[in-house]
């Protein structure tokens, strides 16, 4: 039986095999190339919509394109191009890196510029249900009107500051986010409250409501520093809007590091994926992030990366059997499992490779090229 474990709860939730696994996973700022912590969500979670495939289990699998954003704004000023053009062409290369990195593509990849009236629509829903209120620059979440305070986690423990002190100034609670904010800087939309855009918590909260009909899902992800406030300030909507929580279970992948240290643009340690696979390969990528357990650190060192090499050396080079090993098959679905135990699965990957008893079977699970 698939269990996964539930970080908000510290509980492991048996999955129901019967019924349609619903799945939201939190996608990129299409502002430049992805780096490498962009694309371990997506490596990582492509193995569970394979997992799923391998068990039978019918799936929803809903992966957003953020491409309404400061970061666009700035990156388009600096580059002295529009933002819908910046946008377009980092999008294209985003779904681009999906074949790059043999990932299966999601059942809806929805941008929010595609969706603007109806996010306008979902914000309205909130005003009349008492969750939202107006300022005179924007339209804000209301924590107290969370029906179930149990649901913000830590989120109590914390102010919100919005990017911008024009904003924080009109706010009831310093637990308040942003839902609307109106704006002439960069691309706008006219609303009922003023030309403006949404707010950064909008519009995932309004993609699982949407995409979902306003149903609990299975499991919501991302990289761990989503848990809050994204994730939180999504869940907070969601509960004002139906009285039920976004989630049953909310599963993150961990941080990535370089030679021991988090990457980051200001210490100009920023890996791209795209670097790293023409430099090394798709299957070396893979086999660093397969060599951690999803939730812990990866740390790229040239040690690791000289291993990933060899591996995916050895790997090419390799004949796979059309015969599956029941042995290896079984230790690996077991694995996987056990809330996608990854690590432990890949081990009888590498195993299997090393005493040659390979399928291609075990190749096409983990998602490898050959």
């Amino acid at each position: 039986m698939l269990k996964l474990k539930d970080k908000w709860s510290d509980k492991v939730i048996n999955i129901d095999q019967t019924k349609e696994f619903d799945f939201y996973l939190c996608g990129p700022d299409v502002y430049d190339h992805i780096h490498v912590g962009n694309a371990r969500p997506i490596i990582t979670y492509d193995i569970l919509i394979r997992l799923l495939k391998e068990l039978n289990i019918k799936y929803k699998y809903v992966h957003n394109i953020t491409d309404v954003a400061d970061k666009i704004i700035n990156a388009a000023k600096q580059l002295g191009t529009t933002e819908s053009e910046l946008s377009e062409k980092y999008y294209n290369h985003y779904v681009e890196m999906f074949n790059r990195l043999n990932l299966i593509k999601p059942t809806v990849m929805p941008r929010v510029t595609d969706n603007i009236n109806a996010i306008i629509k979902f914000v309205e829903e909130q005003l009349k249900k008492g969750t939202a209120y107006r300022t005179p620059n924007a339209v804000m979440f209301s924590a107290n009107h969370i029906p179930n305070p149990r649901s913000y986690h830590q989120y109590t423990a914390y102010d919100l500051e919005e990017e911008l002190e024009e904003y924080n100034k009109y706010k009831k609670d310093p637990r308040d986010f942003t839902l609307w904010r109106n704006t002439s800087d960069g691309d706008n939309w006219k609303s009922p409250w003023g030309n403006g855009r949404p707010g950064w918590h909008t519009e995932c909260a309004f993609f699982v409501y949407h995409y979902f009909n306003g149903k609990t899902i299975t499991m919501h992800s991302g990289g761990i520093d989503l848990e809050f406030p994204h994730h939180m300030c999504e869940n907070a909507q969601f509960e004002g809007m139906t009285h039920h929580t976004m989630a049953e279970i909310w599963n993150y992948v961990g941080h990535i590091h370089i030679d021991g240290e988090k990457m980051s643009k200001s210490l100009k340690n920023t890996v791209t994926a795209l670097d790293f696979i023409n430099q090394y390969s798709t299957n070396a990528l893979k086999y660093i992030m397969f060599s951690s357990n999803k939730e812990d650190t990866v740390n790229f060192t040239k040690e690791l990366t000289n291993k990933a090499v060899d591996f995916s050396n050895k790997l090419k080079k390799y004949t796979p059997s059309n015969s599956v090993n029941e042995t290896n098959k079984k230790l690996i679905i077991e694995s996987l499992c056990n809330n996608l135990d990854i690590k432990t699965a890949f081990k009888v990957f590498e195993k299997a490779l090393e005493n040659n008893t390979l399928s291609t079977w075990e190749i096409n699970l983990f998602g490898f090229t050959h």
